[in-house]
């Protein structure tokens, strides 16, 4: 039986420091996954990683404890050898290559995945993600040629996201403008 979850990506902010024991406030260290150079990335007063850690590190942190609780939970109700999981992950939808492929290599050392090209693990941008929630809770009944435009306000960034409905049942979207970013909040 396939199991489809969506992670949002709302990260806890306090990570383990290098030692494993002390916790240290860290804001924002998935944006750091993104190309550096991106206007938005560069406009945020990111903090530094705690001492001895990347923000690769702090990534990695957050997604092998948010694993093992999600396992855990899982536990108490299937059997894990005949489950097969499939992780989707929602990214901004200004995310490039860069950064899908940094929370791949994330999710790989936190144990999410077996191998880089493992297709147990699927991106969705997060607009999109909220668009289908919406939909297959029937929060919104769609129709052909619907048009949305999706704000994902987060605590330093707000991105911006259109979409028209093109086919529903199974719902089929065609993007109207380049998703856009900036940092705000």
């Amino acid at each position: 039986m396939p199991l489809n979850l969506i992670m949002m990506n709302k990260p806890t902010p306090f990570m383990l420091q290098a030692n494993g024991f002390a916790q240290v406030k860290s804001d924002w260290f998935m944006l750091t996954l993104m190309n550096s150079q991106q206007t938005y990335i560069k406009n945020l007063n990111i903090t530094d990683p705690p001492t001895g850690k990347s923000h690769a590190d702090v990534a990695v942190d957050y997604l092998s404890k948010l694993r093992d609780a999600i396992y855990s939970v899982l536990r108490g109700s299937f059997d894990m050898d005949e489950l097969h999981i499939q992780w989707w992950f929602a990214i901004p939808p200004v995310w490039d290559e860069t950064g899908e492929a940094a929370l791949r290599t994330s999710a790989l050392l936190a144990g999410f995945i077996r191998g880089n090209h493992d297709d147990k693990i699927l991106f969705i941008n997060e607009p999109v993600a909220c668009l289908l929630h919406c939909f297959n809770s029937f929060v919104l009944n769609p129709e052909p040629s619907d048009s949305f435009l999706i704000v994902v306000a987060g605590k330093a960034t707000v991105e911006l996201a259109t979409y028209e409905v093109t086919k529903g049942h199974p719902f089929d979207l065609r993007q109207l403008t380049i998703p856009s970013g900036d940092s705000c909040g």
